[in-house]
C-alpha cells in the first residue's frame, strides 16, 4: 500500500502512468475551482509547479494563456506533453522536467501580478505573473 501511495507523490513506471491517469479523473472538480478562482484570462502567463498529467495545462492553455510548468516525475511529464502536444508547437506551453527549488524556470524580472490558490492540503497550485 505504501508504494502506491508514494506514486502520487513521484510517479515512475506503470503503476505511475495509471496514477496519472487517476489523478486526471480524480482532482477534475477541484482543478477546475482552483482555474476558476485564479480567473485566468486570455493572454496571462501562468506558471504550475508539479503539474502531473497535465490537465490544468490543457485547461488553460485552451482558455488563451500561456503556461510554463514544472513536474519532477518523468512519467507526468510525458502525459503532458501528449495532452498538451498542440499547444507546445504552438509555443503556448512550455513544459520541464525538475524539482524546485533547483530549477529554472523562464519569468520577467518584473512582476505584473501574482494570485495563488491553495489546494485542500495546503498546496499553492497555481499562479500567474
Amino acid at each position: 500500500m505504501s508504494s502506491i501511495r508514494a506514486q502520487f507523490e513521484h510517479p515512475t513506471g506503470w503503476l505511475g502512468s495509471v496514477v496519472g491517469m487517476l489523478m486526471s479523473i480524480k482532482n477534475r472538480e477541484r482543478s477546475e475551482w482552483v482555474l476558476s478562482q485564479l480567473a485566468v484570462a486570455p493572454g496571462d502567463r501562468v506558471l504550475e509547479i508539479g503539474f502531473g498529467p497535465g490537465m490544468d495545462i490543457a485547461r488553460t492553455a485552451a482558455g488563451g494563456a500561456s503556461v510554463v510548468g514544472i513536474d519532477h516525475s518523468e512519467v507526468m511529464l510525458r502525459q503532458a506533453f501528449r495532452r498538451n502536444a498542440d499547444a507546445i508547437r504552438a509555443g503556448r506551453v512550455d513544459l520541464r522536467r525538475g524539482a524546485m527549488p533547483t530549477s529554472r524556470l523562464p519569468a520577467r524580472r518584473s512582476t505584473r501580478r501574482i494570485r495563488s490558490t491553495r489546494t485542500s492540503s495546503g498546496r499553492t497550485s497555481s499562479a500567474r505573473w
